[in-house]
C-alpha cells in the first residue's frame, strides 16, 4: 500500500518537478544571454589575484548592460589553493567569454544564479587534485629526507624577468643541496619564460609557482627532483567553443590578403576593420589575443608576412597560426589568440 501510494504521488509530482527544472534552464539561459550582451570594450588584467577581476567586471557590468542590471560575480576559494592569477587582455569581450576563458584556461566553473544575478567562481579541484598528489607523494617514506629541503633550502633573492626554464633550473640547482632536473624529450616547456621576483622564498614555493604557471608537476626519483610537463594535445589549434561562431568563420570570403614584415598587433587591427566590408554577417566579430605577461611584447611584436586569396577568414586565421605559434579560442562572436606557451 505504502508502495502504491508513493507511486500515486510519484505520478502527479513528476511533471511538476519537471517544469521547475525547465523553468531553472531557462532561467540560466536568459542569465546567459544577458552575460553575452555585456561588452567590454577593453580587458586588460595582467597577473590579477581572481578576486580582484571578478569585483572589477562586476562593477563595470552595469555600465556595459543593454538591460542595466549588472551580473555580480563572487569567488568562492578553496582553501588548499593559493589565489589564482589572471592574465587577460583583449577588446570588445563579452562577460560570457569571459568566464567560458576562465573554465577553460583556468579550471573555474561558473554557477548561475538568476534570481539572484549573481554568478559564483569555484576554481576547481582539477588543479587542487595535483597538488595533493604531489604532497602525498613527497611524504612517503623513501622521500621524505629530500622532501624536507623543499622547505629548508631558502633563496636570499630571486630576481627572473622572462628567464627560459633551462636558465630558471640552473639558479635553482646553484644551491647544490637538490639536484633538480627538467625531463622534457619532445622540447614543449624548455623555453617556456618566468617571472619571479622574492626574496627569502622557499625551493617549494618556487617549485609550486613554477609548475602551477606553466603546467608541469614534479617527483623525487632516485634522489634528484625530476620536473615534468603535464599531458596535453599540442597538435589541435582550433578551440571551438560556439559552433555558430566557428561555422560564420568559414563563410566570410576574402578575395585577397596580404600583409608583408607587418607587425601583429597591426594584423590584427586589420582583420578587425576588414571584417565588416568582407562580410555583413561578421560585422560582430573581433579578434583579439591573449599572452602571459612575460611573452606578450614578444609575441605581440612579431612582424608577419602572409599572402593569400580567395581564402575564408577560417581558413586564414589558420595560417596565420602555423606562422606563429598559435591556437584560436573562438566564443561567441570572438576569436582569441592563444600563445602556445600559455599551455
Amino acid at each position: 500500500m505504502p508502495l502504491r501510494i508513493a507511486g500515486i504521488l510519484l505520478f502527479f509530482l513528476l511533471p511538476l518537478f519537471q517544469t521547475l527544472a525547465s523553468e531553472q534552464n531557462e532561467a540560466k539561459q536568459e542569465m546567459i544571454f544577458q552575460a553575452n550582451g555585456i561588452k567590454y570594450p577593453t580587458v586588460n588584467f595582467v597577473n590579477t589575484d581572481l578576486e580582484k577581476m571578478a569585483n572589477a567586471l562586476t562593477l563595470r557590468s552595469k555600465m556595459y548592460d543593454p538591460t542595466k542590471k549588472g551580473i555580480s560575480l563572487q569567488v568562492v576559494p578553496y582553501a588548499p589553493m593559493e589565489p589564482l592569477k589572471i592574465t587577460l587582455r583583449a577588446e570588445k569581450l563579452s562577460l560570457q567569454a569571459i568566464l567560458s576563458f576562465l573554465e577553460r584556461r583556468y579550471d573555474v566553473v561558473s554557477e548561475y544564479h538568476p534570481d539572484k544575478g549573481l554568478v559564483l567562481l569555484y576554481p576547481t579541484e582539477t588543479r587542487t587534485a595535483r597538488w595533493f598528489r604531489r604532497r602525498q607523494h613527497l611524504t612517503l617514506p623513501e622521500n621524505v629526507q629530500i622532501a624536507a629541503k623543499l622547505d629548508t633550502v631558502k633563496y636570499p633573492r630571486i630576481r627572473l624577468f622572462s628567464a627560459t626554464l633551462t636558465q630558471t633550473l640552473e639558479l635553482l640547482n646553484s644551491n647544490r643541496s637538490i639536484q633538480i632536473v627538467l625531463k622534457d624529450p619532445q622540447e614543449r616547456v624548455l623555453y617556456r619564460e618566468v617571472d619571479l621576483d622574492e626574496d627569502g622564498a622557499s625551493l617549494r614555493k618556487v617549485l609550486d609557482f613554477i609548475a602551477w604557471k606553466h603546467d608541469l608537476d614534479y617527483r623525487i626519483v632516485d634522489g634528484k627532483l625530476i620536473l615534468f610537463p603535464l599531458e596535453r594535445d599540442y597538435r589541435q589549434p582550433l578551440i571551438t567553443v560556439d559552433q555558430e561562431t566557428g561555422l560564420l568563420l568559414q563563410t566570410i570570403k576574402i578575395p585577397r590578403f596580404s600583409v608583408e614584415n607587418l607587425p601583429l598587433q597591426d594584423v590584427i587591427k586589420y582583420l578587425n576593420q576588414n571584417i565588416p566590408l568582407w562580410s555583413e554577417a561578421g560585422k560582430n566579430i573581433s579578434i583579439a589575443m591573449e599572452s602571459t605577461p612575460s611573452s606578450y611584447t614578444t609575441v605581440y611584436n612579431n612582424y608577419i608576412t602572409i599572402e593569400e586569396q580567395n581564402t575564408t577568414l577560417h581558413d586564414l586565421l589558420l595560417e596565420l597560426c602555423k606562422r606563429i605559434p598559435f591556437r584560436l579560442w573562438i566564443e561567441k562572436d570572438t576569436v582569441i589568440l592563444l600563445n602556445y606557451s600559455d599551455f
